[in-house]
């Protein structure tokens, strides 16, 4: 979730300029996660306003099981889940640096950051660098990102759900209120930005 916005004047723009920064981020996850393959169940952003102060945060829900044992013979799905997670704050960073917001990411990537950490420490006790295969995710995420084809798909994505969190959440009520994109909707996007769904799939067990 963002840091909460008390709500004003300014703060009526500040959070509806968030709102659109946790799109972005939403929509990172969800077009890197159709080129990875990896089906989407639901992706969805919400706005929770208590008082004269607003929260934003969002979540893409991935179909199927969603835990996977982290051994050394599981090293693609290491990559897989680690971009996964990258892409989400690699789409929002890119986001506020073209539009001018503050780079306010700790508390929107906190849960993003523990996956890949956790990810880091489970391949640092095979004996290999953690270090070296966190880089390897962040930068490979950032450049996917600066991918045009793969930023215009986000951008769509973005604005489409944005587009559904103006209609169904009410900045002016009190709670927690989501607003959500069907996973085919995401897919469409994808495909008219020439994204092929799998495209960067791996195979789970290969070395």
């Amino acid at each position: 979730m963002f840091a909460n916005e008390p709500m004003g004047n300014y703060a009526v723009h500040a959070a509806l300029s968030e709102m659109e920064a946790t799109c972005f981020h939403e929509a990172g996850h969800a077009v890197i996660d159709y080129m990875l393959g990896i089906g989407l169940e639901s992706v969805g952003v919400y706005s929770n306003v208590i008082g004269d102060t607003v929260g934003h945060g969002g979540e893409v829900k991935h179909r199927g099981r969603q835990t996977t044992r982290i051994s050394f013979s599981y090293r693609p799905l290491h990559f897989r889940y680690g971009l996964s997670a990258a892409a989400g704050p690699a789409a929002e960073r890119r986001y506020r640096h073209e539009v001018g917001l503050p780079q306010r990411l700790l508390l929107a990537t906190q849960g993003d950051h523990q996956i890949i950490d956790r990810i880091g420490k489970a391949i640092g006790h095979t004996g290999r660098c953690r270090f070296a295969f966190q880089r390897h995710i962040w930068s490979h995420a950032q450049r996917l990102i600066d991918s045009r084809d793969v930023w215009d798909a986000i951008n769509a994505v973005a604005f489409a759900l944005h587009d559904a969190a103006m209609l169904d959440i009410d900045l002016d009520a009190d709670g927690e209120q989501w607003a959500f994109l069907a996973p085919r909707n995401v897919y469409a996007e994808c495909r008219k930005a020439g994204l092929r769904r799998g495209q960067l799939a791996v195979n789970s067990r290969g070395k």
